[in-house]
């Protein structure tokens, strides 16, 4: 072999290592990102059930800020849904100075909203978890999460005969 058929056996392999190196990067950020969408999805359908879970168990929902949603319950406990840099965190308060921590890492969020939905013995409450708008050149826009639940759907009848009075 000629330094000439060396040089160039060396420049297409070197070529061929750089691209298989490349794509082997590249295929590892990709899994990566699935993987955190993939979390993150799971996080949030556990977010709406407890959110749902919560709203049917309570006796009003309001906004404090854009940040905090709080849900008032019969036994006059409430569950407050806090956004964070981590994503929503949940302090549920028990009684006196009882209290439970859940943390949903679901990324980033915006703001909470709340609309009141048909009236009735248990209205309907539509809560939305507003996700940031990203540049064009970013990843898509994240959708909202959207929890539809009747207000005091779960609790006996008795309860909520006395709450609504």
């Amino acid at each position: 072999m000629s330094l000439v058929e060396v040089t160039a056996a060396v420049a297409v392999s070197s070529l061929l290592m750089g691209t298989v190196v490349s794509l082997a990067i590249a295929l590892k950020r990709a899994d990566r990102n699935v993987r955190l969408a993939d979390i993150h999805s799971s996080r949030l359908i556990e977010l709406a059930e407890t959110l749902r879970l919560d709203i049917r168990q309570g006796t009003s929902v309001t906004l404090s800020g854009n940040y905090a949603l709080v849900i008032s319950s019969a036994a006059g406990g409430e569950s407050r849904y806090e956004l964070g840099p981590q994503g929503c965190e949940r302090n549920l308060g028990i009684g006196d100075n009882k209290t439970r921590r859940d943390l949903f890492a679901i990324g980033r969020a915006e703001s909470w909203s709340i609309e009141e939905g048909a009236p009735g013995r248990h209205p309907l409450y539509i809560v939305t978890l507003n996700r940031p708008k990203l540049d064009e050149d970013a990843k898509p826009r994240q959708m909202p999460l959207v929890v539809y639940a009747a207000l005091g759907a779960d609790l006996p009848a008795e309860s909520t005969a006395a709450s609504t009075e």
